[in-house]
């Protein structure tokens, strides 16, 4: 796997079969990092015509509402144009970061043509990606 972004709150790394997008989120991060991450995200897909994203949050922080309102009604529906269609999650081991991005996931997929999968396993993700 080659890293191909390396920011101190997510590192982002190719799969050598470039099958998915990886992303390792490390922390809290600030609104304007949160965003700035996403919209490389966005260009990955776009540039790479990949469809699939692990979001490996295991070590993540809550999202303010504000970036996860943008997240499901902006960021989302741009990159389902750009090809995005599944994406698996690796939940926090906070209790409180759990709930947050069960609740974020549900609004995401009921509002988009996207097809998702939460675990607490890096490799359960990653079989389920490639199995799309």
């Amino acid at each position: 796997m080659e890293l191909i972004y390396d920011h101190p709150a997510c590192k982002i790394y190719e799969p050598a079969d470039n099958a998915y997008i990886h992303t390792e989120w490390l922390g809290f991060s600030s609104s304007a990092t949160f965003r700035e991450i996403f919209e490389k995200i966005l260009s990955l897909v776009k540039e790479k015509q990949v469809s699939k994203v692990l979001f490996e949050g295991s070590k993540s922080k809550l999202a303010s509402p504000d970036d996860q309102k943008w997240l499901i009604e902006d960021w989302t529906p741009r990159a389902v144009v750009a090809g995005y269609k599944y994406y698996s999650v690796v939940l926090p081991k906070d209790v409180f970061g759990q709930f947050s991005s069960k609740i974020v996931i549900q609004q995401t997929d009921s509002q988009n043509p996207i097809f998702s999968a939460t675990t607490d396993n890096v490799e359960e993700a990653i079989a389920w990606l490639i199995a799309q």
